[in-house]
């Protein structure tokens, strides 16, 4: 099932007015990551969603004064950032991946709100995140 897309926008307020106001999607919570070990710290995100639909998207964009601290954009940097997937066991997937030589960016780890959470790639780099939401303990940003 997918959770969400993200999307890693060169102009962050452009990119969301454009998803928002011109889509129509809702701006369901808007975020800053800045825990240590986060894999994406130093980048604020919104989410969002259409209707009443249970995936969403995430749009992403570094917060002021963070932009120094990445290297130069590459043509691949803007635009689709990674595939969200929804996994009802975090810990017995994530073991069952690694036996198939599945290289992982992290652990998982958890977040603030509950979610359990780790960064993957496919075959061709593009990033996967594997999403493990506990049901009570995490807020879900698109319903």
């Amino acid at each position: 099932m997918l959770d969400h897309v993200a999307i890693l926008a060169k102009d962050f307020d452009k990119s969301v007015d454009f998803y928002s106001k011109v889509l129509g999607f809702s701006i369901i919570r808007k975020m800053e990551f800045t825990e240590e070990g986060h894999p994406h710290k130093n980048f604020r995100a919104v989410f969002m969603r259409i209707g009443q639909s249970r995936s969403g998207i995430e749009i992403l964009g570094l917060m002021k004064g963070a932009a120094k601290q990445l290297p130069p954009v590459k043509r691949t940097d803007i635009g689709f950032q990674h595939i969200s997937l929804y996994v009802a066991n975090m810990k017995e997937t994530y073991e069952d991946l690694k036996r198939k030589g599945v290289k992982f960016r992290n652990e998982p780890i958890s977040t603030p709100r509950g979610a359990k959470i780790a960064y993957m790639e496919d075959p061709d780099g593009v990033e996967i995140e594997l999403i493990e939401r506990t049901p009570g303990t995490v807020v879900d940003f698109y319903r």
